[in-house]
């Protein structure tokens, strides 16, 4: 049997970097270069240095600050809707759910008749919402597959 001269690399390729000279600052690494060359600007490490001053020295963000009421109740607003989410789907059935509770409770009570009315109301934006999202989702399919 005969066998290949053993190769003079033991150890796997591995993805080597290129590193700057140990002359050059590491704040000019920092600052990547990103975009077409004729926009690159090449700045001094006095430039850089105060650049990076003035950056410490503006306010933070809104990340870094607690959130206002107004965003506390937008936030347990949204988490309410998405733990109703599965309910949506049953949404449609408030159409005749309401339309009996109307009919059945018209001679009984009033305020009954009218949770009825308000059932029905809720059930047929439900259903009509139904139709335009999927008349909407069709035409967006019929555009993106037209020429």
């Amino acid at each position: 049997m005969i066998r290949e001269a053993p190769s003079g690399r033991t150890v796997p390729l591995v993805a080597t970097h290129w590193r700057p000279p140990a002359d050059r600052s590491r704040l000019r690494w920092a600052y990547r270069q990103v975009g077409p060359r004729h926009d690159r600007v090449d700045l001094t490490d006095a430039e850089l240095r105060a650049l990076c001053e003035l950056e410490r020295s503006l306010p933070g963000s809104r990340a870094d600050r607690p959130p206002s009421a107004r965003r506390r109740v937008r936030a347990r607003l949204r988490g309410a809707v998405l733990a109703l989410a599965p309910l949506v789907r049953l949404a449609p059935w408030l159409l005749p759910v309401g339309l009996a509770v109307m009919v059945a409770f018209v001679a009984v009570s009033v305020v009954v008749s009218f949770v009825g009315a308000v059932l029905t109301a809720c059930g047929m934006a439900a259903v009509l919402h139904r139709v335009s999202r999927r008349l909407r989702a069709r035409a967006a399919r019929r555009r993106s597959l037209a020429p």
